[in-house]
């Protein structure tokens, strides 16, 4: 599965590199949230990773706030693009379950909707292995129900089994492509978190601004009442 979806993204890297700064999923409703709480880390002097990096837009965020920055993501090709757009970070294409990064190394780590495409036990273990004891790991995912959902020919959503975990694939028609997603449940996620040694410090739904309302009407009247996206902020024990 690593490998199909490195190179799905290999195929749409330079447009998905570009859509994500212009789209109301990506640049309305989850940047704006998450590059905020990424400012309150207090980054400066530190050592974080950004895991899942694409093309390195959290990367720069790091960077901004003072952090030594390391991204490491499954495509190539949107690392070939961070590498060319982000200056002052370590770049490398690479599985974020093994990340081949020393133990306890990092004072932080960040990722933007990636969880989706892993194994939960696997990510967990290798984020507790990384970091340094109280580190800190912040994310972004999508609520596990709304990956579930597809929109039909008439507009409407219909939903697959929200208890049937594993392998499923959701069509991506701006990309003309089909991504494989790993789904598990809400109860899955905790549960891996806690098995992995790390504590919940804060959660948050990700909602959009309320200007967003007037270009964006269909879609900010859809997460307003059912929320894609939520943001976690966990410690490691110690």
């Amino acid at each position: 599965m690593r490998k199909e979806i490195g190179e799905r993204y290999n195929a749409i890297a330079e447009q998905y590199a570009e859509n994500i700064r212009k789209n109301f999923w990506n640049r309305i409703l989850e940047y704006p949230q998450t590059s905020a709480e990424i400012k309150k880390l207090k980054l400066k002097g530190r050592k974080a990773v950004d895991v899942g990096c694409g093309s390195g837009r959290y990367t720069a965020l790091l960077l901004k706030a003072g952090a030594k920055a390391w991204g490491i993501d499954n495509s190539k090709g949107l690392i070939g693009i961070a590498r060319r757009e982000v200056k002052g970070a370590e770049f490398k294409a690479g599985d974020a379950c093994d990340t081949k990064y020393p133990s306890g190394f990092f004072d932080a780590a960040f990722s933007a909707l990636v969880l989706e495409y892993l194994d939960k036990d696997r990510f967990f273990r290798e984020m507790n292995r990384i970091l340094k004891k109280g580190g800190t790991l912040l994310f972004s995912m999508h609520i596990p129900y709304t990956e579930l959902g597809e929109r039909t020919k008439d507009g409407t959503f219909v939903f697959k089994d929200y208890f049937q975990e594993g392998k499923f694939y959701r069509h991506w028609p701006s990309y003309n492509t089909d991504i494989c997603f790993r789904h598990a449940t809400m109860q899955t996620v905790v549960r891996a978190m806690l098995k992995n040694g790390f504590t919940l410090t804060d959660y948050i739904d990700i909602r959009p601004p309320k200007s967003s309302r007037k270009n964006f009407e269909k879609d900010y009247e859809r997460v307003t009442r059912l929320p894609p996206f939520a943001l976690l902020k966990l410690r490691k024990a110690g």
